[in-house]
Parts: structure tokens; C-alpha cells; sequence
């Protein structure tokens, strides 16, 4: 066995690291695009789909987000990164070099074998296939995002023994998790970010602050915007317009209309969209909504209808969560942390009707709870 495992080359193993790499990413289903082991910033696109670049290195370079061939990168904030970590290197290439020589063995019809040996071969050949995810998410566990400065660094961690099987599924889930990466958005936000102290903005710098300013709100896609400001307008939260001969012109308020993200389109203010109150006659062109300065008797009609919001100091919830949902619930109680000085997550799990071994649930279980620093409060084991 040792011999066999000499014998097997650094050239041959990192070709089977390459093809575990791509047996543990979702292929046409990921919400990336893929790019394994990108030597030159070059070889990434740059265009405003969010892209996972999978690199052999510890950390990225920041050229990576900073060039594209001769001219700057623009869609800079679509750019996810997952390196190694240095410190596991040797323990996944032993890993590697010892399913090799198991299957080498295996193979290999010139050896006079037992049964009993061939049988004890392939399940150890077993054993370790269903290992790969585990091993290689040991090896490939940091995630970085760009950031204001440079990257932010995201520990994925030791990986959950049963778990998550695709390595780009696992980030999408901790990034939507973390927060820093948006399938819904709150026009609430959008207005307080863009419209606190203006009177109007373009739709489509929006989006471009989105997708090109590292550091910046990440959102999955356009339709995420787009979707956060129709709702926005729906909701009476500011209406929609478009820059006429260099004047802000609002023609949407309080109705159903998706915006196009593009040149001139607006969003603007709630105070400044004044809706017609002349009565539409049967069979008559209804006339776009006016932009016009607030008068003092609108402001008073507009303070009838928009009440303060209730709020809550104190909010606790107790919830039966289906295990498929528990980013969900991280996500929900990263939100909550952002708007208390104290949020607590107190987590209860209940296994039934099955069995572990007492060396995996200290390995896999224990292991991965010391390691992310979770304190056990209780435990039962029976």
C-alpha cells in the first residue's frame, strides 16, 4: 500500500483534485458563474452575473477585481472568491494519494487477492468516496468578497457531516446567511439610502452601484431591484419618473409599473409626486402624476394617510424550523442583530430513530461545534 502511494505522482493527484472540484459543484444549476483555478485576472469576464473564481492560492490577488486585460474592471462587486487553506494542504493530498491507491489496487487483476481483501478494499474505496465533500470543503474554505478596502474574509468552517454536497450551493446559502448577498430587497432601504436627502435618482445608478462599487450591497441579479422598486411604488414609498428636457418628470405613484433600470428613469421622492385629484371622465386619457412642491395642504393630507409606524422593543420566537431552512433563520437573526443592541439564537436539536457512532459524533459533531465556537448548554446522549 505505502509503494502504491509513492508511486502516485503530484501531477496525477491534482488532476483528481480538479475533477472532485467539479464533482462537487452544481454545474448548469449554480447561481454562479464558474471559474476553476484562474491564473490571470484575465481569464474572468467582466460582466454583471455574480462569478465564484476558484483559486489555488490563500487569498486573492486584488488585481482580480481591479483589471480586466489593459482596462479597469468595472462589474468589480460581482466577484466571489474561494482559495484554500494552506494549513489543511498536506492532510488533502494524503487524503488523495491514498483513494488513489486504493483504486489502483482494486484495478490492478495481476494481484492474487482474498475475498475477503478485494471486499475489505472496495469498502474502504466506499468509505472514502463518501468522504470527498468533507475532505475537500476542509481544503477549500475560504471565501472572500470585495470590500470597501480589499476582501472580506468568510471561514465556510468544518463542513456539516450530511450536509450541503455542492461546494457553490454551501457559499450562496452563507453568503445569503451573512447578508452579502440579497435575493429580496427592502424598498424601505432604497429609500433611505438613496432618497434621505435627495429629491430623485437615476434608477440605473442604482444598479451600477450595486454591481460595480466593491463593498456595496451584492444583489443576485437586476430583478432584485427591480422588484424592490416596484414594490416601492406600489406602496406609496416614492414614485417613478424620467428626466425631461433635464427636468425630473414623476408619471408613476401608488400603481403597478416595473421600472427598466436604464438612462433618464428615476425614482423620486413621495413628497414631490402629488396624485391627480381631478376626477377622470369616462373615456378620458388619464394625465401622468405631476411633479409639483409640496403645499401645505397636501403635506397635511399626505400625514392622514402615512401614520407613524408601530414599533416593537422586544421581540422573542420560538420556531419548529425544517433543517433545509436554517440559513434562513441566520439571515433573519443577522437582520434582527442590526436594529438590537441584544439578539440571542438559542438552538435546540433533536435526533431520533437512527444511531451514530460515539467516534463520529465526537469527530463530526462535537469537533465542528468547539471549532465554531458554539458552547453546549445541555446534552443528552443515550
Amino acid at each position: 500500500m505505502i509503494t502504491r502511494e509513492e508511486n502516485i505522482t503530484q501531477e496525477v493527484i491534482v488532476e483528481y483534485e480538479r475533477r472532485l472540484l467539479e464533482r462537487h459543484l452544481s454545474g448548469k444549476n449554480s447561481k454562479f458563474s464558474i471559474y476553476i483555478w484562474s491564473k490571470d485576472y484575465r481569464d474572468v469576464p467582466d460582466t454583471d452575473n455574480l462569478k465564484l473564481v476558484i483559486l489555488k492560492d490563500s487569498k486573492p490577488g486584488k488585481i482580480f477585481i481591479e483589471k480586466h486585460g489593459e482596462n479597469p474592471r468595472v462589474y468589480r462587486n460581482t466577484m466571489i472568491f474561494l482559495s484554500i487553506d494552506s494549513n489543511q494542504q498536506e492532510n488533502f493530498y494524503k487524503f488523495i494519494r491514498r483513494v488513489l491507491a486504493l483504486k489502483s489496487i482494486d484495478m490492478d487483476k495481476k494481484l492474487s487477492l482474498t475475498d475477503s481483501q478485494k471486499k475489505e478494499i472496495k469498502n474502504k474505496i466506499k468509505s472514502s468516496e463518501e468522504r470527498t465533500y468533507e475532505e475537500i470543503r476542509k481544503y477549500y474554505r475560504k471565501v472572500f468578497v470585495p470590500s470597501k478596502e480589499d476582501f472580506k474574509e468568510i471561514d465556510l468552517g468544518v463542513p456539516t457531516f450530511g450536509g450541503e454536497s455542492y461546494i457553490d450551493n454551501e457559499i450562496y446559502g452563507r453568503l445569503r446567511s451573512e447578508g452579502e448577498l440579497l435575493e429580496k430587497l427592502s424598498p424601505a432601504v432604497i429609500k433611505e439610502k438613496y432618497l434621505a436627502a435627495k429629491e430623485y435618482v437615476e434608477t440605473k445608478k442604482i444598479l451600477d452601484a450595486f454591481m460595480k462599487t466593491p463593498g456595496e450591497m451584492r444583489i443576485v441579479s437586476s430583478d432584485v431591484l427591480k422588484d424592490s422598486i416596484k414594490e416601492g411604488i406600489e406602496k406609496g414609498l416614492f414614485g417613478l419618473g424620467y428626466i425631461e428636457d433635464g427636468t425630473p418628470k414623476c408619471k408613476y405613484f401608488k400603481e403597478s409599473v416595473s421600472p427598466e433600470l436604464v438612462d433618464n428613469e428615476i425614482i423620486i421622492n413621495p413628497d414631490l409626486c402629488v396624485e391627480e385629484t381631478t376626477e377622470v371622465e369616462k373615456g378620458e386619457t388619464e394625465k401622468p402624476i405631476s411633479l409639483s412642491p409640496p403645499t401645505e395642504e397636501t403635506m397635511k393630507v399626505e400625514n392622514k394617510e402615512q401614520p407613524a409606524y408601530k414599533e416593537y422593543k422586544r421581540i422573542h420566537l420560538k420556531l419548529n424550523t425544517p433543517l433545509g431552512r436554517i440559513s434562513d433563520i441566520v439571515r433573519i437573526a443577522n437582520y434582527l442583530k442590526k436594529l438590537f443592541s441584544e439578539c440571542a439564537v438559542k438552538i435546540e436539536i433533536s435526533a431520533q430513530n437512527g444511531s451514530i457512532q460515539v467516534t463520529d459524533y465526537e469527530n463530526k459533531i462535537e469537533e465542528a461545534l468547539r471549532q465554531a465556537g458554539v458552547e453546549i448548554e445541555e446534552e443528552i446522549k443515550e
